[in-house]
Parts: C-alpha cells; structure tokens; sequence
C-alpha cells in the first residue's frame, strides 16, 4: 500500500509511506479506531451509516519531502 499527503501550503513536500497491509479490522474491531482518529481531526463521531475498513501498515519506506 502507498500513501502519500500533500500540504496545501507546500504541495512540493508531500509524506509518503509505503509498505504492506498486515491486518484488516472490519465492523465492530474497525470503530474504536475510527472513533479516535475522528475525535481528533473532526472533533465529532464518525456516522455510522456506512461500513468501514481499517487497514493497518507495516510501514517499509517513509520520506518526506521531494527527491
């Protein structure tokens, strides 16, 4: 799996991590992750109108930066 974030303040200094999935969290192990990560960047629960998956990465490149 890759992931790459891009600021939009510096478009030119993206972080990217790669690596590969090494568990898959489904339905009611998936939320207290997804609770959390809400809670933090939208300061609210997260609907629960749809199903989520969480992907956990065992990160094997991180870079930050162009070049």
């Amino acid at each position: 799996m890759a992931l790459s974030l891009v600021s939009v303040d510096n478009p030119f200094e993206p972080a990217i991590v790669r690596g590969r999935v090494i568990e898959r969290l489904e339905g009611d192990a998936a939320w207290p992750i997804i609770d959390e990560l809400a809670a933090k960047y939208i300061a609210q629960p997260y609907s629960r109108a749809e199903p989520r998956i969480v992907a956990v990465i065992e990160a094997e490149l991180q870079n930050v930066g162009i070049g």
